[in-house]
């Protein structure tokens, strides 16, 4: 008679008995809530009869409150065919008795919520802790899935079903699977998974591939939410440390991260490891055309830009590891389209951020991964469609589009003299407005790219160590306009070397790497190479007034301000070659979004608004000159 009296004040016109749990409530009634665990008040003494009583037919999903009154080990929950809300509390039974219910009264102010109760594996090997399937519905709220321990998918949850799984203010820890070792998405139809704020997969480990969340079929993952994260997450056998996806699976990634336990791990997704793709690995499918794996990587908080973090691959693909699918009649993607984003201190033995894969068939032309960073060039690669996410632009003062701090090292901190970005043969790289910054390796990009094409609009690349030259391309299509490559240490002879039939687009751009020639090109190799400033136009197509050799006078090469200076003193006048060197034309916006072709009416160059380099000089139209004093009065921002 109790749990009936309190089922009929919690749900009110919901139709009664829950041993049916038909529970068809209307609207504006909650969801009946049910308790599970060890006092008089509770209604259910363990976890899976509360689920079992749940009908298959309920279009009301129940609460199941699960209490910490008892240590819930060796648990193998199943939900089939169901939906509901199982959620942890830090009280015992009865009305009232959870924070589920009673917006997380027991948490202390300001305290960031956490899981209240765990449910743990630790005891059995045969299945996962939670194996949901058929047509369910499943949320977790303040719960902790640990101890999971199995062969097959799933260490800590297996998703077989259609429908959706969202973790809401839970944590899956510490479980171990063949693939999936935290989650494992593998579903019979369109199935969801959604991480909201305060959710975390840490620490799991796959023993081949997906060491924190595989994705594969119809799946959809979101991962937007603040205080999100794949963390430390291992699949050192395999792929994707962090997360493993195999098309048609798409992630759309948007979180800050998690920012508890310091800047240098607060990635969305940081700190994972694999053998290929530490932080994430995707596969284009094997088993229809255009099954494409995609993943959306975007920012919610101005201010905390998304970020793949510290990932480490022993083998290819620190950050990012790619790899599409193609027979002799179709083809399937694998894509990254990435806008407002960061890629920091990441390392892999070859492509440090990024590895892009090759599928090779004999009777193709080869066919490589995408990577669009920041164009919205790509098919099935459009910043608009994660508007529905609250995606925002970065703010003006946080570092973004950026691949910064990642390293080229076996597993033993060793250099390996590969690239941070590597492209291989039918791959592709579109980066606009990006930076690649204080990056250590053999080369910045190595592309060897038969039927594949490099990209560069608008970009810095400076301030990187690398042994080689900054970027070789073998068979490689380059095309690099309206950028910068200044102050990088570079151990070969030339700053660019292309090789074997391939062709280098070089226009509007400064190279300044004194001592550095140019480049350096093969014979069968081929080049348009126009307007550009650089230490040495020895190596260059000769354009006489168009190639010149000069200093580019930044702002402060010191401080990594590769923007170029203009000012007055003492009435003189000095400024840098770079600026207002050309003619407009289809003018855009400079690497800051300032617009191009910006005459500095003080230079008397208004016939040649156009810099060159990855900034635009932004003329200061009201300035009152007093330098009497020598001091410098600047003509730009």
């Amino acid at each position: 008679m109790l749990t009936i009296l309190r089922f009929l004040l919690l749900s009110g016109a919901c139709l009664l008995g829950w041993t049916q749990a038909i529970a068809n409530c209307l609207p504006s009634v909650p969801p009946p809530t049910f308790y599970v665990g060890s006092d008089n008040q509770c209604d259910y003494a363990t976890i899976q009869a509360a689920i079992s009583a749940v009908s298959t037919s309920a279009t009301c999903a129940p609460n199941i409150v699960i209490t910490n009154e008892i240590a819930w080990t060796a648990q193998h929950l199943s939900i089939d065919n169901r939906s509901l809300n199982l959620i942890g509390s830090s009280s015992g039974c009865g009305i009232g008795g959870t924070t589920g219910i009673s917006a997380m009264g027991d948490i202390p102010d300001k305290a960031i919520p956490a899981p209240k109760v765990t449910i743990s594996g630790a005891g059995q090997t045969s299945a996962s802790v939670i194996s949901i399937t058929g047509n369910s519905n499943v949320t977790l709220k303040f719960l902790q899935v640990s101890g999971g321990n199995r062969a097959g998918f799933g260490g800590g949850i297996f998703f077989g079903g259609a429908g959706s799984l969202t973790l809401d203010t839970s944590t899956i820890s510490a479980n171990q699977a063949s693939y999936g070792g935290g989650i494992a998405m593998a579903p019979s139809g369109s199935a969801t998974l959604t991480l909201l704020a305060n959710s975390l997969v840490k620490n799991n480990v796959a023993t081949v591939s997906g060491g924190g969340v595989l994705i594969e079929g119809d799946t959809h993952l979101i991962l937007v939410a603040n205080q999100t994260q794949l963390f430390s997450n291992t699949a050192n056998n395999g792929y994707g440390g962090g997360l493993y996806i195999v098309g048609p699976a798409h992630a759309d990634i948007g979180s800050p991260g998690d920012n508890t336990h310091g800047t240098n791990n607060a990635g969305v997704i940081a700190n994972n490891s694999a053998a290929y793709g530490g932080g994430i690995a995707a596969f284009g499918s094997s088993s229809a055309a255009n099954q494409d794996a995609v993943v959306n990587l975007f920012t919610t908080d101005a201010q905390r830009p998304v970020n793949l973090q510290a990932n480490i691959a022993s083998i290819n693909g620190g950050a990012i590891y790619l790899k599409p699918y193609q027979n002799s009649s179709f083809r399937s993607a694998a894509k990254v389209c990435a806008f407002n984003f960061r890629i920091d201190a990441n390392s892999a033995a070859e492509g440090a951020a990024i590895y892009l894969d090759s599928f090779i068939d004999p009777a193709r032309v080869d066919f490589g991964g995408i990577a669009d960073l920041n164009t919205d060039s790509v098919a099935g690669c459009n910043g608009d469609e994660v508007a529905g996410f609250a995606a925002v632009a970065c703010a003006d003062d946080a570092p973004c589009n950026a691949l910064s701090g990642n390293i080229a090292q076996d597993t033993n901190l060793n250099p390996t003299n590969r690239a941070i970005i590597f492209s291989g043969s039918g791959a592709s790289v579109f980066g606009s407005h990006i930076s690649l910054l204080h990056n250590n390796g053999g080369y910045v990009i190595h592309a060897i790219n038969n039927g594949g094409i490099t990209d560069l609009i608008s970009s810095l690349l400076a301030d990187n160590q690398v042994t080689q030259q900054l970027i070789l391309g073998e068979s490689a299509f380059f095309d690099i306009e309206n950028s910068t490559f200044a102050n990088n240490s570079i151990g070969a002879d030339h700053v660019f070397k292309i090789t074997d039939n391939s062709y280098l687009t070089l226009l509007r751009s400064i190279i300044y790497e004194p001592g550095k020639p140019t480049l350096d090109r093969t014979n069968s190799s081929g080049s348009n190479i126009d307007y550009i400033l650089s230490n040495d136009i020895t190596t260059l197509t000769t354009h006489p007034g168009t190639v010149v050799s000069g200093d580019p006078k930044f702002v402060d090469v010191t401080n990594g301000n590769y923007r170029l200076r203009a000012y007055r003193q003492n009435g003189n006048i000095l400024a840098s070659p770079a600026i207002d060197f050309m003619a407009a034309g289809n003018p855009g916006d400079d690497l800051d979004g300032n617009p191009e072709d910006q005459a500095v009416p003080l230079l008397w160059r208004t016939a040649t608004p156009h810099d060159l380099g990855a900034y635009e000089a932004q003329p200061i139209l009201d300035r009152v000159f007093g330098d009497g004093f020598g001091d410098a009065v600047s003509l730009v921002h």
